[in-house]
């Protein structure tokens, strides 16, 4: 589907899983997803994008996401705007649907029904959500925004994280008990660096993924290249893999690829031997391996964003002609979308 014809969708949370977890089926339902963790990233993205939809928690941390949604209908008064909280009272309900916003609002769990839901980046998710989600896990049951009337639910959880949750409920930064609710099975999923015989079947995907992406018709990876990626270490696992892959079908000539630019440029770092030239100093040798850093973050965020400058200067929060500058001043392969 055309880009201008798919519709787009803002999602204002202040939960990080939450965001991304919703992202994903969007973006699997061939909508473009932006999000925003509090009113003032909302309204920049407003500003700078055609919005048809928006996402709206009531509570965004210390904040009420009340005034952003009046200032929204004020301003964009044709925008619609769904309110998805998990502090419902009548009240607040009445306030929204004064204010414009739609009638129906549903939680995560009355959107799943009795299917499966998906937690993504469970370890990210603040105290607060987490005593919400125990609840609703010992009880099975909650309540619609504004309604007093419990509502049963017998979906399934699967809940995932990269973070060591034992370390974090040792920290107090995650609960114990919703622990236990959730680790009834546990699968826990090897680094790429502990089964590298995955990584060709893996990269194999992956190029036929970005083939059919980016209209590309890349075949095979150069053999010297291919060693390469198979005795790296992956500190970034399978995403680092993909993105890394998608730059080389991005950048391929003749069908193969021969050279990955980023895949070079982390090669520059490793935490065990950092080149320092004792002629440098301290303050030259840090100024090097910064810029070396800074190219390999921008190198990937325009090869993951097609190389267009707009969205990259965006992600990376610098205006697209410091993007313009940089990109020029380290010599990055300028195939780009304006």
């Amino acid at each position: 589907m055309n880009e201008r014809n798919r519709l787009s969708i803002l999602i204002i949370d202040d939960e990080p899983g939450l965001r991304q977890g919703l992202k994903k089926v969007l973006k699997v339902n061939n909508y473009i997803a932006f999000e925003a963790s509090n009113s003032k990233e909302a309204k920049n993205i407003i500003n700078k994008n055609s919005v048809d939809l928006v996402l709206l928690d009531m509570k965004l941390g210390n904040e009420s996401g009340l005034p952003l949604l009046d200032e929204i209908k004020r301003n964009e008064p044709l925008l619609q705007v769904v309110i998805i909280t998990g502090f419902g009272t009548i009240n607040n309900a009445v306030v929204c649907l004064k204010a414009g916003a739609i009638e129906r609002k549903l939680g995560r769990f009355e959107l799943v029904g009795n299917g499966t839901i998906f937690l993504d980046e469970i370890g990210d998710m603040s105290l607060r959500m987490q005593s919400k989600l125990l609840r609703v896990l010992q009880e099975k049951t909650f309540e619609r925004v504004g309604g007093v009337k419990s509502i049963n639910t017998n979906c399934r959880v699967i809940a995932a994280t990269n973070k060591d949750i034992t370390l974090q409920i040792k920290q107090g930064k995650f609960r114990e008990d919703l622990y236990y609710r959730l680790s009834l099975i546990i699968i826990k999923l090897p680094s790429l660096k502990e089964r590298k015989k995955d990584i060709k079947s893996l990269i194999e995907q992956f190029i036929n993924d970005a083939n059919n992406e980016y209209g590309r018709n890349v075949s095979k990876v150069d053999p010297e290249l291919f060693k390469k990626l198979e005795n790296y270490d992956w500190p970034g696992n399978i995403r680092q893999l993909k993105n890394i892959i998608t730059n080389g079908v991005i950048l391929s000539e003749n069908n193969m690829i021969k050279n990955i630019e980023v895949f070079n440029n982390q090669n520059i770092i490793n935490e065990d031997k950092i080149l320092y030239k004792s002629e440098e100093g301290l303050k030259t040798a840090s100024s090097r391996l910064i810029e070396q850093i800074e190219k390999k973050i921008i190198s990937e965020v325009l090869a993951a964003n097609s190389y267009n400058f707009a969205k990259a200067s965006r992600e990376l929060k610098i205006t697209r002609k410091t993007l313009y500058e940089k990109v020029k001043k380290y010599s990055i392969s300028e195939k780009v979308v304006i």
